[in-house]
């Protein structure tokens, strides 16, 4: 081994340490002789010194070579031998004196080195280990003076050197850097936990956005700070622990993203329950912000708490999520003040590399419009089913055979439906009808066939209407005709098929009815023209002899004026007033019957020009009692224009005739109701008295002497004949003393597409 690599090696120190135990052992004794006269009463005065200097510098095992070599320099040079005097008692007990008390410094100034050497080791260890971490560490006295920094924390901050961190307060951060919360707030320098170390003496944790003011960069900031305590146990400096997590920051905002896009509620929690993640779905189902739910366990956040009984059962389920299970269930959540959704909720285990279970991932689909709508389905699936009951219920209950099926172009039809009367009908089980071959063959007359064939046909294309007449054969033979109205229900995409459905009617009853109609109608028209008979004859040979009545009459009263007494003449204005009356009568009898017998053709009657044929024909009447006419417009109708001026002339002479105290007035109009056109003629007259309102439409029927107003009481018969023939009616309101108004309706042909028709209602 070269003495260059011992020199170097602990030897040297050691070699160091002995030379220089020596030296200084040799200056204490040449001090010694110096002082000898000084000190001879204590010999090993500078050797004290000597041992205590070299165990400082040295360790123990210098000390302990400094003490051997002073005790024999001592006893050798200074002090006679112990032997030589007396006892040496005094020798021996400075000797003693001096080991102890040199072996003491010697192990005391060891132990002193030894810790040194052990704090400054760790010094440097910790100096090293803060130097090369990745996490910037400084330290700030009470006023935010950085006293230590390491180089992770000059890269952070952006400073050249740890040294130019060295002695930066808290204002100078603040004119270099800007923070925010996560919120995007901004965020002072009084939120940092360093204020809570002096203040509380505790430490804490933040995460804020850390800006660059000279540059704008942004960086995401997690500090964590505790208290460095002095031996008073009073925080003596702030330790603060940066580290930079901007990339977790921007996966966290990134998977944020993802969840507040997903559509489903969604968050994530540790193993104990407790809620780190929601996504904004979830938020924004109750109107929650992040800081009213993270960070708590997720059992008693708003939307579990509301319910003990929700929340066992949230914590069983998180229980059996924390072994591996996923758990499913439908739950109703709260999401505001007596508001609550029904969620599908999954709680399932989130599994790292190695398969360990290191979070638990809720998430939910909200089923609350689903549930209802299944509520409701289940409602109208109810409904459905009663209304399918009533509904078979009343088809069978149908005195006809109703059936549904689906036909294609070719004429085969299969039969999907066919009520219960089908059996009652024709006597064959409902099961046959359902069967193949079809039971068309079997229960349509073999003669009618062809034609049923080709009608249905013509109904499946739809160029004809869906009625069908033919007849059916019973299974006990009976010939039963009947009438098919069939239509189509559904026609296929594909135009191939078909679904119909139509019901089956037997008509022999009303075959029946039909004969003895055709029978009533032969009588009937018998009986019209026996009437018209009588009409002419009335017209004709019963007027004659009224004629020859009255005129014989008059002729006896010119020829025999002077013969006769009063009552004679009396007698005879009596017998020719009587038959005069009776001929009105006639006349108007003819006129009520013929309203009935006319052939005359509708035409479009302007009823301003009826009304103004009205006040020609009453022009004298309407002249001598001051009558005074308002019409409103009147439209067109398609009418008898005769039987118009008739019923018009009929109703205004009647407001005349019955006239009060003041001038007759009269007002008409009209107005469109649905399918008719309703007129209205009013009078100021006096009225008709309430007991009399069955009796006044009926022919013949005078609520009047015949001395005090004129007429037959056949007018208003005659107006409601009118009126019904014209597809309307007539009727009154009046108040007896002041008015009546005369309504009466004219159905609207012309609208409905019937100009011209001749006396629908004959």
């Amino acid at each position: 081994m070269s003495l260059i690599r011992i020199l170097s090696s602990p030897w040297q120190r050691t070699i160091e340490h002995f030379v220089t135990a020596f030296v200084l052992v040799i200056a204490a004794l040449f001090l010694s002789v110096i002082f000898f006269n000084s000190i001879h009463s204590t010999p090993f005065a500078f050797f004290y010194g000597a041992v205590a200097l070299v165990a400082y510098m040295g360790g123990l095992a210098a000390g302990l070579a400094a003490t051997c070599l002073s005790i024999i320099l001592v006893e050798l040079l200074l002090i006679a031998p112990i032997w030589q005097f007396g006892d040496g008692s005094g020798n021996f007990s400075h000797l003693v004196i001096f080991a102890s008390v040199a072996v003491l410094i010697s192990w005391l100034n060891h132990s002193r080195l030894a810790s040194l050497r052990q704090s400054t080791r760790r010094r440097d260890e910790l100096q090293a280990l803060l130097t090369h971490i990745d996490d910037a560490v400084t330290a700030q006295d009470e006023k935010g003076q950085v006293v230590f920094a390491n180089k992770a924390a000059a890269r952070l901050t952006g400073y050249s050197s740890v040294e130019s961190m060295i002695g930066l307060t808290a204002e100078s951060a603040q004119r270099r850097f800007a923070m925010y919360d996560e919120a995007g707030q901004p965020l002072s320098y009084d939120h940092l936990p360093r204020q809570r170390v002096f203040r509380q003496g505790v430490g804490g944790t933040i995460r804020f956005k850390l800006r660059y003011l000279d540059n704008g960069a942004e960086k995401w900031v997690h500090l964590s700070t505790a208290p460095l305590l002095d031996e008073n146990k009073k925080p003596r400096l702030a330790v603060n622990i940066f580290r930079d997590i901007t990339e977790s920051m921007d996966a966290q905002h990134r998977l944020r993203q993802i969840l507040d896009n997903l559509p489903a509620l969604v968050g994530m929690l540790d193993l104990e329950g407790t809620l780190l993640e929601a996504n904004r779905m979830a938020l924004n189902l109750a109107n929650l912000k992040r800081d009213d739910v993270i960070g708590k366990h997720f059992a008693e956040s708003y939307w579990w708490s509301y319910d003990p009984h929700i929340q066992a059962e949230l914590r069983q389920a998180i229980t059996r999520a924390q072994v591996g299970e996923v758990v499913r269930y439908d739950v109703d959540v709260r999401i505001g003040e007596g508001r609550f959704a029904t969620i599908d909720f999954i709680l399932s285990p989130i599994r790292n590399e190695a398969g360990l279970i290191y979070a638990l991932l809720p998430s939910a689909v909200d089923i609350t419009e689903r549930r209802r709508i299944e509520k409701e389905r289940a409602v109208l699936s109810e409904e459905i089913e009663k209304q399918h009951t009533r509904l078979e219920t009343i088809l069978d209950s149908v005195p006809g055979l109703v059936w549904e099926g689906v036909g294609k172009p070719d004429g085969t039809q299969k039969l999907i439906y066919v009520n219960r009367y089908a059996q009652h009908l024709l006597g064959y089980p409902v099961e046959r009808w359902y069967q193949d071959p079809p039971i068309w063959s079997d229960i349509v007359v073999p003669e009618d066939m062809p034609l049923v064939v080709e009608q249905a046909m013509n109904i499946f294309t739809g160029t004809q209407p869906g009625v069908i007449k033919f007849r059916l054969k019973a299974r006990d033979g009976r010939i039963i005709p009947v009438e098919s109205y069939s239509a189509i229900v559904q026609r296929g995409l594909d135009d191939q098929s078909t679904r119909m459905c139509g019901v089956i009617m037997d008509v022999s009853a009303s075959k029946r009815d039909e004969a003895l109609l055709e029978k009533y109608m032969l009588r009937l028209k018998i009986s019209n023209d026996e009437l018209r008979q009588f009409a002419y004859v009335a017209s004709h040979d019963l007027q004659e002899p009224l004629r020859m009545v009255s005129s014989y009459l008059q002729l006896i009263e010119s020829r025999y004026h002077a013969m006769l007494d009063d009552d004679g003449r009396e007698f005879i204005r009596y017998a020719v007033d009587g038959a005069i009356r009776m001929k009105r009568l006639i006349q108007d009898l003819l006129l009520y019957s013929r309203v009935e017998m006319r052939n005359e053709q509708y035409t479009r009657v302007d009823m301003n020009t009826v009304l103004a044929e009205v006040k020609s024909n009453l022009e004298i009447t309407i002249a001598q009692t001051g009558t005074i006419i308002h019409a409103e417009p009147l439209p067109e109708i398609s009418a008898d224009h005769g039987q118009m001026v008739q019923l018009m002339q009929n109703l205004v002479s009647n407001a005349i005739k019955f006239r009060g105290q003041a001038l007759p007035e009269i007002t008409i109009g009209a107005e469109k109701v649905r399918d008719a056109w309703l007129f209205s003629v009013r009078d100021n007259g006096i009225g008709i008295d309430p007991k009399y309102h069955d009796r006044i439409f009926v022919i013949f029927q005078r609520l009047h002497e015949h001395g005090k107003y004129p007429g037959t009481g056949i007018g208003l018969a005659i107006c409601k004949r009118v009126a019904e023939r014209h597809g309307g009616r007539i009727w009154f309101t009046s108040e007896p003393g002041n008015f009546t108004t005369f309504y009466f309706t004219i159905a609207d042909y012309l609208q409905n597409g019937r100009e011209g028709d001749h006396d629908v209602f004959a």
